[in-house]
């Protein structure tokens, strides 16, 4: 089965991570990790760490730090 894996993946959604600023953007990046995921687009430890990189970004938001 050929999957969706590239290192790009990684990089680029760390950016669009990094460019979230409101609710929504993280709402729709969760949202784009789920789709990505189920196509493989990303190794375990890759997920693991964009989803915690989620979850600070989303902190900085709700906080007005973002």
């Amino acid at each position: 089965m050929k999957t969706a894996y590239a290192p790009e993946n990684y990089r680029a959604m760390r950016e669009r991570i990094k460019r979230a600023e409101t609710p929504a953007d993280i709402a729709r990046i969760e949202r784009s990790m789920d789709r990505l995921w189920d196509v493989g687009a990303f190794r375990s430890g890759e997920a693991m760490r964009l989803h915690a990189e989620i979850m600070d970004k989303a902190c900085q938001v709700e906080r007005g730090v973002a």
